[in-house]
C-alpha cells in the first residue's frame, strides 16, 4: 500500500499524530511485501485492526478467518462479520466443536491450549 501525500494529509486532517501514521506506513509496508496472508479473525479490537491493515495492504491476497464454534456467542460472529463488510475484505468461517475434546471438555485452566492445537 502506498500512503500517498493525499492519503497522509487525511490522517494528519483527522488527528492522526505523525509517529502513528509512520507506524501503520510501517505495517501496511511490511504487510504488502508478504505473497499473501491468512488472519485469525475474532472479531476484537487487535485482529479486526490487523485484518484491516492486511487488506489495505494486500487486497484479494488476504483472507480473514473466524472460528464458529458453539462455545463462542453468535454476536461476536455479527460484529466479526458486519466489521468484514463494512471494510470490504475477505472473510470467512470455519465450524469447529472444541467440546468433541475431552481435553478442552474436562475444562482445565490450559483448555485454550486444547483448542488452539487442533485449530
Amino acid at each position: 500500500m502506498n500512503l500517498n501525500k493525499g492519503s497522509i494529509e487525511h490522517l494528519e486532517k483527522v488527528g492522526i499524530s505523525a509517529s502513528l501514521i509512520l507506524k501503520w506506513k510501517s505495517l501496511t509496508e511490511y504487510l504488502a511485501a508478504l505473497p499473501s496472508a491468512v488472519i485469525a479473525y475474532s472479531g476484537g479490537v487487535d485482529s479486526s485492526f490487523l485484518a484491516y491493515a492486511s487488506s489495505q495492504a494486500l487486497g484479494e491476497k488476504m483472507v480473514a478467518i473466524t472460528i464458529v464454534s458453539p462455545v463462542e456467542p453468535s454476536d461476536i460472529l455479527k460484529a466479526a462479520v458486519d466489521f468484514a463488510v463494512q471494510h470490504g475484505f475477505k472473510h470467512e468461517t470455519i465450524s469447529h466443536d472444541p467440546l468433541q475434546n475431552p481435553n478442552f471438555r474436562a475444562n482445565p485452566a490450559d483448555r485454550c491450549y486444547h483448542c488452539k492445537t487442533i485449530i
